[in-house]
């Protein structure tokens, strides 16, 4: 009976979550483009996918970019091949209550996972890092969307939110939200940890266990 309650919970959760990203003003469920690029692991509670590296040094604010709100591509170390939308649902469909966390109420979840592969070798995130963001969690690793902003910069087929009156105060509000309790924004990458800019790298994402 315990067993048959949990995975209640777990699909329950699961289709909860696909219906919280089609309504009050998250975007809603679009065609599968890219799914097979996307790999889902229930099991060990992951998320992987590939990336290609933009820049291998010097200043970012994340580590990685989901395609979507296409003013971060260039303060960014990883563009996934994923766009943000895809990797929300797959996060949700992990675990809605961290993706919710994560997206809704703004908060930084513990825990949180991010590995990077490159043939043989692999990196965690804080590998990555240069001195002083070592406390850069998952929030500031990957700008996980905003319930404010998303309707507008992840619409689809729509013109680039560059062109769109609420950029420059998207981008303006969103900034703030970037400082770390620390008082920076951003970090600085260790030069050449990573592979030249263009190298397809694989990425994935671990959650905390329940």
């Amino acid at each position: 009976m315990r067993a048959f309650a949990k995975s209640a919970l777990v699909v329950g959760g699961a289709i909860l979550a696909a219906l919280l990203i089609g309504s009050g003003g998250r975007p809603a469920a679009g065609p599968t483009a890219g799914a097979s690029q996307l790999e889902v692991c229930p099991d060990r509670r992951s998320v992987t996918l590939d990336g290609r590296v933009l820049q291998d040094s010097g200043w970012v604010q994340f580590l990685l970019y989901a395609p979507g709100y296409e003013w971060l591509s260039d303060e960014s170390a990883i563009e996934l091949v994923v766009d943000l939308h895809r990797l929300q649902l797959a996060l949700a469909s992990l675990d809605w209550r961290i993706w919710d966390r994560l997206w809704a109420e703004g908060e930084d979840v513990p825990g949180i996972e991010v590995e990077i592969a490159h043939g043989d070798r692999r990196w965690s995130a804080g590998e990555l890092l240069a001195a002083g963001a070592g406390n850069a969690g998952f929030r500031h690793l990957l700008f996980p969307g905003s319930p404010y902003f998303d309707a507008v910069a992840l619409r689809a087929g729509g013109p680039p939110c560059t062109l769109c009156p609420l950029f420059p105060m998207e981008q303006a509000m969103l900034s703030e939200r970037f400082i770390r309790p620390d008082g920076r924004s951003g970090y600085e990458l260790v030069p050449g940890a990573l592979p030249a800019p263009g190298t397809r790298v694989r990425v994935t994402i671990i959650l905390p266990p329940p």
